[in-house]
């Protein structure tokens, strides 16, 4: 039981960053698929910046609802947390089916222009 106590914090930042990072990764290879350029690193930074600037304006001791980035700046207020664990796993979960369709629409896409059917290689 000790053990899956320790493992416990790995399992929640996994959860927390999962999602962010396969959704930041398959936005930028579908624009990149899509634009032929590397137009997704400006629009990545844009986006970066209004979801961060858009989370500062948040309550500080956290805010999950729907928001791409939750946060939780209190380390101290675990009650918070513990109150909106499922609102937080459903935020995740969203981001994550969300992350999966366009990552699957970028392979598809990828797939179609291999063949020859868009891009320069018509």
């Amino acid at each position: 039981m000790d053990q899956i106590a320790f493992l416990t914090p790995f399992v929640w930042i996994f959860l927390w960053l999962f999602p962010i990072l396969l959704f930041t990764s398959a936005t930028s290879s579908l624009i990149t698929l899509v634009t032929d350029s590397p137009l997704a690193v400006p629009i990545g930074v844009l986006l970066w910046y209004m979801w961060t600037l858009g989370g500062s304006m948040r309550v500080v001791s956290g805010d999950y609802g729907w928001h791409f980035i939750p946060r939780h700046n209190s380390p101290a207020n675990e009650a918070y947390f513990a109150m909106h664990k499922s609102q937080l796993l459903l935020n995740r979960g969203l981001w994550l089916l969300l992350s999966l369709l366009v990552a699957g629409f970028a392979i598809y896409l990828l797939h179609r222009k291999r063949k020859g059917y868009y891009g320069k290689n018509r």
